[in-house]
């Protein structure tokens, strides 16, 4: 019971110390705890984990989740999707790809994780924003279909960053198959992916094809900015 209690506080403060960006004291208090061989669970582990990412602290948030898995401690899906997070904006994306790969296949070889947790659309998605950023499109497509072999439902941030992928480089036909994909998943794209997938087209000299898609934006009840109309008229 006396440690029950205490795991309690330890909670309550680590997300005192998440929601106040006190990243230092939340790696002092969990470190404490293991000294004093507290069983923390995962529940720990992501408050502690929220604390680093919160206050942009990457590179100890990825330390923190190495520790994590070399002790054997608890870590949940929440955990893996933060670690994941941190590897992605910190320019990592060779790392995020490696670990969605051992959550995928549920194998511990050469990563030092035991049964990790499936990933979920949240998952690929932040790989996803990683990947883009990085300007790797081919491998954002790859992940799409991973994602679609998974089971794994993609959602309108799926599309939109792998329709910013393909416009990136001038595929049009990329993205009007990825908007059409995502409305017949009855997904409703907004404003912004519309005006992306109209400046790949602008960039295709597909005037006919920006023209369409003005006019489906407007059915679906979407405002086009100004940078859609410039793009549908460069076009």
């Amino acid at each position: 019971k006396a440690s029950q209690d205490q795991l309690v506080l330890l909670n309550l403060a680590l997300f005192s110390c998440s929601a106040g960006h006190s990243w230092a004291r939340a790696l002092e208090l969990l470190q404490s705890a293991w000294l004093r061989r507290l069983s923390t669970t995962a529940v720990t582990h992501s408050a502690a984990l929220s604390s680093c990412v919160r206050a942009a602290r990457w590179h100890h948030a990825l330390l923190l989740f190495t520790s994590v898995l070399q002790v054997g401690a608890a870590a949940d899906l929440v955990v893996f999707n933060g670690a994941l997070g941190a590897m992605g904006v910190s320019h990592r994306w060779m790392q995020a790809l490696a670990l969605l790969q051992v959550m995928r296949i549920k194998s511990s070889a050469g990563a030092g994780v035991i049964n990790p947790p499936s990933p979920d659309t949240a998952s690929f998605n932040v790989v996803l924003t990683a990947l883009e950023r990085a300007g790797k499109s081919h491998h954002c497509f790859r992940l799409l279909a991973m994602m679609q072999s998974d089971k794994v439902a993609p959602d309108i941030m799926t599309y939109s960053s792998i329709i910013r992928a393909a416009a990136r480089y001038g595929s049009w036909e990329e993205a009007l198959s990825l908007m059409q994909q995502a409305h017949l998943a009855a997904l409703l794209l907004d404003v912004a992916a519309f005006g992306t997938v109209l400046t790949a087209c602008e960039k295709g000299s597909q005037w006919a094809r920006a023209l369409d898609l003005l006019g489906v934006a407007r059915r679906q009840n979407l405002q086009p900015d100004q940078s859609c109309l410039n793009a549908a008229t460069s076009a």
